[in-house]
Formats: structure tokens, sequence, C-alpha cells
């Protein structure tokens, strides 16, 4: 719309999206309970919420998981870099590696329960995406060693922070660079989703949300969406 040489101050701006945090586990072809290959199947087919952990306040925090689609060339870019022989290994690996990512509203993590539920699913391995390749063999691992391993999964800094160890974080639902407003000043489409400048030009997707909503927004859009699409064709037919 920008390119298109529109002035409305709202579109591209007012971005809002949920940050996240991924967790993975290898799981070998033996393995019965991990059927099929990691990129067959729905894009989302479970979303869970969880309490995560506590906060400094010994609040529990909140997260949720959910399963990604996460095809070769994503998955090649996001591991951690180690070597090149170790990135060949993790490529060969791919079609058994699941992934869970963890939404989250504060500075808890929900990684450590993403790896417990990844152990309990049966993974012979499992990681986190931090840059030192954080990962543990967890066939007959003995508790104490789990549990001190997962005492180590932190919501670490991101790579800009230039710390030793940082983390890999991934957005998603990208929602409100062109939200719905009551006026031209509030917004850069009416309630039908039409833009205050162009008449005939409606948009229909997560853009139009006035902000962030703290759950998986893919009904909501696609109940917005749904809405809008039949007042434009009720538009049309009136005319």
């Amino acid at each position: 719309m920008i390119s298109s040489g529109l002035k409305n101050p709202n579109i591209g701006e007012n971005l809002h999206l949920h940050p996240v945090a991924m967790a993975w586990g290898y799981f070998p072809d033996s393995n019965l309970e991990f059927k099929g290959k990691s990129y067959e199947g729905g894009i989302i087919t479970a979303v869970n919420k969880v309490v995560s952990g506590y906060n400094s306040d010994a609040i529990s925090t909140r997260a949720i998981l959910e399963t990604p689609a996460l095809g070769p060339a994503s998955f090649a870019t996001l591991c951690p870099w180690e070597s090149g022989a170790d990135l060949k290994q993790r490529m060969l690996k791919y079609a058994r590696t699941a992934h869970l990512i963890s939404i989250i509203r504060d500075r808890g993590s929900g990684n450590v329960k993403a790896l417990r539920i990844l152990i309990a699913a049966g993974a012979v391995e499992v990681g986190t995406h931090r840059s030192d390749g954080q990962r543990i063999k967890c066939k007959g691992i003995k508790k104490k060693e789990l549990e001190e391993f997962l005492d180590t999964v932190y919501a670490a800094e991101g790579p800009l922070s230039q710390n030793e160890d940082w983390m890999i974080y991934f957005s998603a639902h990208q929602m409100g660079s062109s939200r719905m407003g009551i006026d031209e000043n509030e917004g850069a489409v009416d309630e039908n989703g039409e833009s205050w400048e162009a008449q005939g030009l409606y948009v229909c997707d997560a853009s139009v949300l006035p902000t962030a909503i703290g759950v998986n927004p893919m009904i909501t859009i696609e109940s917005t969406a749904y809405c809008l699409s039949k007042r434009i064709a009720e538009s049309i037919t009136t005319q």
C-alpha cells in the first residue's frame, strides 16, 4: 500500500507480533510414536497452554506451545552453527526432527516445558536454538542429569546482544500494520476493511487487527476475513 503511493500514517505502522522461542527433538525411525515425517500433515496440529515456570516474583507464567511447519531451508538457516559436519548431520535428521514453539508474554521461558514434552514423546536427543548448540542425548538419561540440563535452559538474549551465548528467536502472527479505525486518523481502513484513501481497495488479513491478541490468531483472522468478504460481496450486489 505504501508502494502504491497511499499516505495514511497508519499504513506500515503499529506492527504487532508474537516473539517465539523454539525447541526440537529427534525421533529415530525405530520410534513408532513419531509416525511419518516432520514436513507432513497440517501446518499447526496442536496448541497447548502450559505453566512454564515462575518469574522473579514467584508467580507462575503461562506459555502457549504449538507445533510449527518448518521447511528444510528454514531448518538449515535456523540451526545453530557449530561446523559443516554438524549441519550435515542435522540435515540428515531433518525429516525426523520435531519442533515446538513457545509463545509467552514475559521473561519466562516455555522451552523447558517443550523439552519435557519432546522427551516424554520418545525423542532420543533434544535441544534449543541457542548459539552454542545446546542439546542433550536423552535415551537412557538419569533424572538428575536431565534436571541439570534443563536448569541451563533459559531465555537468553538475541544475537544483537553480542553475548557469548545468544538465542535465535522467531516472529509469528504479524498483525496490525494496516489497522481498522473509526476514521483515517485512527486506522488505515474502515470497519469494512476499505482503505480510507482508495475506494474499492480492501484489506482482509491480520493487518486490520487493531492490536495483537494473546492467543493464536488463526481463527480470528479467518473470521475477520469471512465477515469483511461478506460485506464486500454485499456492497457489489447493491451497487
